[in-house]
Parts: C-alpha cells; structure tokens; sequence
C-alpha cells in the first residue's frame, strides 16, 4: 500500500501521519544496503532488521522511510487511513481477507 500510494503522487511525510509512528520510520538521507541498517540502527536503538521491510525503503523529501512487517488488530484501521490518501479514480484499496 505505501509503495502504490508514493508511485501515486503521496508524499511519504503524509503516509507518516497515517501509520503509527512505530510501524513507518525515516532517517535523514538516502542511505542504502549496509549503511541503511547502520542509519536506523543509530537512530532507532531497539531496531531489528528482521522486522522490517529494507530490500524496498521509501526515498522522499530527502528522507529515506521502512515500513514495519509486523502489524496486529490496528492493520484495518491503518489501511483505511490509508486508502483515504489515494487520489481519487486511482483505484488504490484493500479487501479483507477471513482466515
């Protein structure tokens, strides 16, 4: 959903509002490979790069973003913020799955 959302046009400081801050972190610059573990790993010291997203981070702004693989009860929540951001006849939504 963020990937589609920034090849729409969103801005990445917009996605931030939607996702709690826990789940979408940014560092300053374009770090990538090594150096982009090292950067979030200074900046975040609880940071397990197992848990998150880094073959594909977010680039806007100046800022480089990574969003959590690790989500609970508020997924739905989140992705209807979300799909608010689309614009509009984008096409951009989810559909909730039962297990």
């Amino acid at each position: 959903m963020v990937t589609t959302l920034r090849a729409a046009g969103v801005p990445a400081r917009e996605i931030a509002e939607a996702i709690p801050q826990s789940r979408f972190l940014s560092v300053d610059g374009s770090p990538a490979d090594a150096d982009l573990r090292e950067a979030f790993a200074l900046n975040y010291p609880k940071f397990d790069p197992g848990r998150w997203f880094l073959d594909n981070p977010v680039r806007d702004e100046g800022r480089t973003w990574i969003v959590t693989k690790i989500w609970g009860r508020n997924t739905e929540p989140v992705l209807e913020r979300l799909t608010k951001l689309a614009p509009e006849q984008s096409g951009i939504g989810y559909e909730a799955v039962s297990s």
